[in-house]
C-alpha cells in the first residue's frame, strides 16, 4: 500500500445517501498502511463519515469499512449500495469515467449483521401491541370479492 494512486475511496454521505469520492484520502491511506481498523472506524467517526468503500487497484477489490458509531440500518443501506458499486463500478462523474466494475466486495470492519441486508423480510411476527402472539386472521368466506372502501360505507337515507 505505498502509492496513494492505487486506492480509490469513497466516502458514504448520509445527506445524500451515497457514496462520493473522499477529500481526505491521504489521512485514510495512512490509517490503511497502518493496517489498523479500529482505529479507522473510529477516525472516520472523528471525519463525520459514517464508512468508506476503497479500491485496491492492484489486488482488484473493494473494501468496505464502517465507522464506529454506524448504525444496522445505515449498515445495511451502505452494503447494499457498496454491492452494486462492486457489481457495476462507480460513475466518476468528474471524470467521466466508471471505476472497477465486476470486483468482489471485503468487509474488513467486525461489526457483523448477518445475511438479512441481502433479502426482503417476508416473515412478520402476528401479536398485539404488547408483543402476545394472536392468531393470524382468518381467509374471508368469499375470496372471488374484493373488498372496496365504499362497501364499509353505508348508504345515505333517500329523502
Amino acid at each position: 500500500m505505498s502509492d496513494p494512486s492505487e486506492f480509490v475511496i469513497l466516502y458514504y454521505s448520509d445527506k445524500k445517501q451515497k457514496f462520493q469520492l473522499s477529500s481526505h484520502q491521504k489521512e485514510i491511506l495512512k490509517l490503511l498502511r497502518n493496517q489498523d481498523i479500529k482505529k479507522l472506524e473510529q477516525e472516520l467517526t472523528v471525519m463525520d463519515y459514517d464508512g468508506v468503500l476503497v479500491h485496491d487497484k492492484l489486488n482488484k477489490r473493494w473494501y468496505l469499512i464502517f465507522a464506529s458509531n454506524t448504525g444496522i440500518v445505515k449498515q445495511r443501506r451502505m452494503r447494499r449500495q457498496a454491492e452494486s458499486i462492486a457489481r457495476t463500478g462507480f460513475n466518476d462523474l468528474e471524470n467521466n469515467v466508471r471505476i472497477a466494475p465486476n470486483l468482489p466486495l471485503i468487509e474488513s470492519s467486525e461489526t457483523e449483521i448477518g445475511d438479512l441486508w441481502k433479502s426482503v423480510q417476508m416473515k412478520y411476527v402476528i401479536s398485539d401491541l404488547k408483543g402476545a402472539p394472536v392468531e393470524p386472521p382468518k381467509p374471508q368466506d368469499n375470496p372471488d370479492k374484493k373488498e372496496d372502501l365504499l362497501d364499509s360505507v353505508p348508504p345515505t337515507p333517500e329523502e
